[in-house]
């Protein structure tokens, strides 16, 4: 499957206001071993700044996200790369892992 988000954002910090315009492009695939439910991404994202009037970011990020108790709960670890070329930290590499729960009915 493969996701296109774009996404518009006002942001205000420490008094200086920014217009931001993110596009992201992920691509992922299900996969079922036995009862065993994962799905490996890769995932894209560019942003547009007001303030640099130019496209200066960009993140990518890969992982897993692996369903959990009948698809109530999903652990999601990855690794992210963000760079940026007019910010005081130039790039960021990243490794973490987030833990969700789904409650709701089915």
């Amino acid at each position: 499957m493969v996701q296109n988000r774009v996404r518009f954002e006002f942001r205000g910090t420490e008094g200086e206001k920014d217009f931001w315009f993110r596009e992201r492009l992920r691509g992922e695939h299900k996969i079922k071993i036995g009862k065993i439910r994962f799905r490996p991404y890769l995932m894209g994202e560019i942003i547009w700044t007001r303030d640099t009037r130019s496209w200066n970011r960009n993140v990518l990020s890969t992982g897993v996200e692996l369903s959990l108790v009948r698809k109530r709960a999903m652990v999601d670890i990855y690794y992210q790369r963000k760079n940026c070329d007019t910010c005081n930290f130039a790039d960021v590499n990243a490794v973490g892992m987030n833990f969700n729960l789904f409650f709701g009915k089915r």
